[in-house]
This record gives structure tokens, C-alpha cells and sequence, in this order.
């Protein structure tokens, strides 16, 4: 999973806002190279805006299907379940998937404990309103993997790892 928010915990602070508006020129530069590296890219209907990479890019949306021009230029929408959406990337080969949703989506993904790694820029901004990572109640236990400061406003790019709990 890979998201920008302030440090209050904030994602956007309003519907169909592009965080473009608030993100530092590092953290856009750093969205774009991690999305060249992967296979493809999930995200969530209010979430999307463009392909910023010539990878396959699929979009949860509860009502719009994929063209035949839509998926030409890798563009599939869907309503998978996350597992089966998962399995089916895996058997296209697909190893590095990032998950670009906004809460709902990544709701979705965290509750199904599907996410390995969350990659997570925080702004050095505060908010107060707005919308977090997730939009439902879950608690995961995270290791830190790596930490960079991206610039000298103080923009932080920091890596975790989810915990594996066994059941």
C-alpha cells in the first residue's frame, strides 16, 4: 500500500480532492518511480485520475464496466472480492502490486489482511478534517522497515511492514 498523508493521519480532506494540491514535488516524484517499478496498480474509483505509469491499472467502481478500448490500454474495472482479484493478478505473474486506494478500498485490502507493506509519506501538515488511510476500525501491528527524509521541509518517507499474527 502506498499513500501521502499529514502528520494529523489525514488523506484528503475532501471527496475527489488531488492530493496534488498539498504533496510535496519528492513525494510525486517518488509516487511515480515506485509505480513504474510494479506489475500493477489497484486503486478505488474516487481514487483514480490517471494512469501515471504504462502499467495494467484496476479500479474498483460499483457501477462502470471496462471497454474494450479500457482494457487496450490496461484499464480494467471490477468488483473482485480482493482475494480472487489478488489470485488472479498472481496468475498473470504479476509480483509487485501496489494498492493506491483511498480508505474504502484500503479498508477493504487491510481487513483482508492482504497488504504486506504499507509505504507512507507524511507532510509535514496539519489538516484536522479529512478522511485517514482507512474508513473501518482494525488494529495491525507494524514493523519499521525504512525511513528517509525527503526534503528539507521535513517530508518523511517512511516503510513498514504488517505483521503476521498466527491464528
Amino acid at each position: 500500500m502506498v499513500m501521502v498523508s499529514s502528520v494529523d493521519g489525514i488523506v484528503s480532506r475532501q471527496s475527489q480532492e488531488s492530493v496534488k494540491t498539498w504533496t510535496s514535488i519528492e513525494d510525486q516524484h517518488h509516487l511515480i518511480e515506485i509505480v513504474r517499478k510494479c506489475d500493477a496498480v489497484i486503486t478505488g474509483r474516487k481514487s483514480f485520475t490517471k494512469r501515471i505509469a504504462e502499467v495494467p491499472y484496476y479500479v474498483y467502481s460499483r457501477s462502470q464496466k471496462s471497454t474494450d478500448e479500457d482494457k487496450a490500454g490496461g484499464l480494467f474495472f471490477t468488483q473482485k472480492d480482493p482475494t480472487a482479484l489478488l489470485e488472479e493478478l498472481q496468475n498473470l505473474q504479476f509480483e509487485e502490486v501496489l494498492l493506491l486506494g483511498g480508505p474504502e478500498i484500503n479498508s477493504l485490502f487491510l481487513n483482508a489482511k492482504l497488504v504486506d507493506e504499507i509505504i507512507i509519506t507524511i507532510e509535514p501538515k496539519l489538516f484536522g478534517n479529512g478522511k485517514h488511510l482507512a474508513s473501518s476500525e482494525f488494529e495491525l501491528d507494524l514493523k519499521l522497515i525504512d525511513l528517509k527524509k525527503l526534503n528539507k521541509n521535513g517530508t518523511l518517507l517512511v516503510t513498514y511492514a504488517i505483521k503476521k499474527t498466527i491464528d
